[in-house]
């Protein structure tokens, strides 16, 4: 049997200012949920602490902000659903802190609104240092296949 080795992520970065977030939640009861890998590695955009620290943010500027889930990984489809207990069966709009892929997964999991106020900009890494490398270039591709 084979498995399936994941060594990569996706660098991710915010795609709107606070002031325009807040303008796209106003009126909507939002649920938050993040990814507590790659958008809490790329500059802790997401992850458990980041999204408890946006929930109390938004609650203080008027949002109804219901919850907060996290799960390691938003893109692999068996952990999203493990969580299905935490997502209210009601109309609401689930604010996902995480790349484009695990947005996709929790809408098609819930079958729920979901806003993605985050730019996937594509695969990379985190260096020594902790600054995220975007290795998307045709370059990159030509230094990968001189192995």
């Amino acid at each position: 049997m084979w498995g399936i080795y994941i060594n990569s992520m996706l660098i991710v970065a915010r795609d709107r200012s606070y002031p325009e977030l807040l303008s796209s939640v106003d009126g909507k009861r939002i649920h938050i949920w993040t990814c507590n890998t790659c958008a809490r590695l790329c500059g802790k955009i997401g992850g458990k602490d980041s999204a408890n620290i946006l929930m109390n943010k938004l609650k203080a500027n008027g949002i109804d902000v219901i919850g907060v889930s996290y799960v390691s990984a938003s893109c692999i489809m068996p952990i999203v659903e493990s969580k299905r207990n935490e997502i209210p069966n009601e109309e609401i709009t689930i604010l996902a802190l995480t790349c484009n892929i695990g947005a996709k997964c929790v809408k098609d999991a819930f079958n729920k609104k979901v806003l993605n106020p985050i730019k996937t900009l594509g695969p990379g890494y985190i260096d020594s240092s902790g600054k995220a490398i975007l290795f998307n270039s045709a370059e990159n591709i030509s230094e990968m296949s001189q192995f």
